[in-house]
């Protein structure tokens, strides 16, 4: 009976469960409800446990996958929604983006012929997006502008932005024909544009044949520097090679800062290049550009570059050649030049000169190495005075000779040692300490040369003085013996003249005539600071104009007509000690590498100063 009566309550149970199944189709609750159900009936009727627990699984089964597919559907509803928004979004916003694009490329377009900034090309390439609809604006510009300069710059913008193609090739054309007429600030645009052509040897003859061809000083530099830029290094090493007559190299230095190019290139030439006159020129012509016009990037790099060289360089042309530049730029750019180590004896000025052609002695006068493979060079000159004939052969020994003249602040702190401080700085300004010593007599010169080789502590003088005459503290007359050995001496007047010419035969160490004379002399005006003109191709200042400077020899008028070949020192005696060099005072004519005059020892003028030697060989 008992049993009769469960399985009327499972029945009973059973005919409520289907209503419970019709719920589950409607509502979440409902299935829970039922899952409910089946456990109470499980419990409620174990014997038929098996059949109830199977019922409940197949109900936990379909509650699951029926609300993932109500989730899912939810979900995937939202998501497609969103993509469609986001879509229009991207979508419209790509569409401003390239109409705002468009606005500034063909505002780029349009300001760029007429633009002072150096970088208006680089605005276009940046917009990369519309790379080829800037392309087709400066394409329809550059057809139709006729202003040379203005069509230039086009033609810059439009090599930048398109593929290179057989229009790109016309335009290249276009530019290399009129590099005379690109404007310094644009010479980086200039390298830039003509780098996109993919033969770049074919530019580069180009641009040397048309340098050829011109009879234009400024152009044929132009081509030069344009050429050298994209990588056409050879024929400007050939150029600037220290020769007989140098005036291309000459030309290339003077004119250099008309058209630059890169100088960002122009510093990776620097570092990879080992050709010293090469280096030589480039430095010095670096001075004569104004850094302020150009980017910080290039002015980082190339600032850098020449205050290594300065530092580093063991060449003596490529030294003083940088530092004079970097004394160019150092107000307008606020660079301090680099400290370089004092080599206060002769210990360190050895060790020092094992890896450079020159030092720094105890005063801070730096010595230069004259160790050219052939020191043979030809004396004198048939076209100038008298006194300058015959032209003869001269062979000289190796040699050390100062950069620059001797300064006042040199010259007086070895002889006005027992003044303070305060008198030197109360006297700054009249003394003008940086510009060359003057009004010395020959005897002061050579008095001097023994206080340094003291102050340097070598092994020993090398004049002996004796029987000294003094006036107001300063040697007017003495007797002068040569010692030898490796102290600081006189140049002699051959060895002056060697260096003077750093291998040329003309007029001047940078050619015959004036024409760029006055980037290297002072002349025609007062003295200036020392070293504050342009070096030799040998790093050596002031060679002409500024002071006079005495020389060890005897003045003789008819010497050269008996001077022996070997090491010449002058006549055995005189009157007068030569002088070379000419001065602030005198013209161009009078500081010629070959003019000579003398002097007597014992008197002084403003403009007549010196500078000094030493022996390598203690001869």
């Amino acid at each position: 009976m008992r049993w009769v009566n469960d399985d009327r309550k499972f029945l009973q149970w059973r005919s409520r469960l289907v209503p419970l199944l019709d719920a589950y189709d409607r509502d979440r609750k409902a299935a829970r409800l039922r899952g409910i159900a089946v456990r109470e009936a499980s419990q409620f009727y174990p014997s038929r446990k098996a059949e109830l627990d199977h019922q409940e699984q197949v109900f936990v089964s379909d509650s699951i996958k029926a609300e993932w597919r109500r989730q899912l559907g939810f979900w995937g509803g939202l998501v497609a929604v969103a993509v469609v928004l986001c879509g229009s979004f991207v979508g419209v916003r790509t569409y401003v983006r390239q109409q705002s694009i468009k606005i500034k490329v063909a505002d780029a377009v349009e300001d760029l012929p007429r633009s002072a900034s150096l970088d208006v090309p680089q605005e276009l390439v940046t917009l990369s997006l519309s790379r080829s609809y800037a392309a087709t604006l400066l394409d329809i510009a550059y057809r139709k502008e006729d202003d040379t300069h203005y069509k230039l710059r086009l033609a810059f913008g439009l090599l930048m932005t398109r593929k290179v193609d057989h229009v790109s090739h016309d335009v290249a054309t276009f530019i290399v024909d009129h590099i005379p007429h690109v404007r310094a600030d644009d010479s980086a645009s200039l390298v830039q544009s003509l780098a996109k052509i993919d033969d770049q040897n074919s530019v580069i003859e180009r641009l040397l044949t048309k340098a050829d061809a011109s009879t234009d000083d400024s152009a044929r530099t132009r081509y030069h520097v344009t050429a050298l830029s994209l990588g056409g290094v050879a024929r400007v090493e050939k150029i600037c090679k220290l020769k007989a007559v140098p005036r291309d190299r000459a030309e290339f230095i003077g004119g250099f800062s008309a058209l630059p190019g890169s100088l960002k290139r122009i510093a990776d030439l620097l570092k990879e290049n080992e050709d010293p006159d090469l280096r030589s020129a480039l430095c010095a012509a670096l001075g004569t550009v104004d850094l302020r016009s150009r980017s910080s990037e290039e002015r980082k790099a190339i600032v850098a570059e020449i205050a290594r060289l300065y530092q580093e360089a063991k060449e003596t042309g490529v030294h003083a050649a940088a530092r004079w530049t970097l004394k160019k730029w150092e107000d307008d750019l606020e660079v301090d030049l680099p400290a370089i180590k004092k080599c206060n004896s002769e210990t360190e000025q050895t060790k020092w000169s094992e890896h450079h052609d020159w030092f720094v002695n105890s005063q801070e006068m730096t010595m230069l190495r004259i160790a050219i493979a052939s020191r043979k060079f030809e004396m004198g000159s048939k076209d100038g005075e008298y006194d300058e004939d015959p032209i003869h052969t001269v062979h000289i020994a190796e040699f050390w000779i100062s950069d620059r003249e001797v300064s006042v602040a040199q010259f007086e702190a070895l002889t006005r040692e027992n003044e303070g401080e305060e008198e030197t700085a109360a006297n700054a300004e009249t003394l003008r300490l940086h510009r060359p010593m003057s009004s010395v007599t020959w005897f002061d010169a050579v008095e001097f040369c023994n206080k340094l080789s003291d102050s340097d502590q070598l092994d020993q003088h090398y004049y002996e003085l004796k029987n000294e005459v003094r006036e107001g503290g300063r040697l007017i007359a003495a007797d002068v013996t040569v010692l030898g050995g490796n102290g600081y001496r006189l140049p002699t007047e051959a060895e002056w003249e060697y260096a003077c010419r750093a291998k040329s035969t003309t007029q001047f160490s940078c050619g015959n005539g004036e024409t760029w004379l006055h980037a290297y002399a002072v002349l025609g005006t007062v003295a200036k600071d020392c070293g504050s003109k342009m070096p030799n191709g040998w790093g050596l200042f002031d060679m002409h104009g500024n002071v006079w400077e005495w020389c060890w020899d005897w003045y003789g008028d008819d010497y050269y007509r008996e001077s022996p070949e070997k090491d010449p020192l002058g006549p055995s005696t005189g009157s007068f000690r030569v002088y070379r060099g000419g001065s602030w005072i005198f013209d161009a004519m009078d500081s010629r590498s070959a003019y000579r005059y003398g002097f007597d020892p014992v008197l002084r003028f403003s403009d007549l100063g010196f500078r000094l030697a030493r022996s390598s060989s203690g001869k």
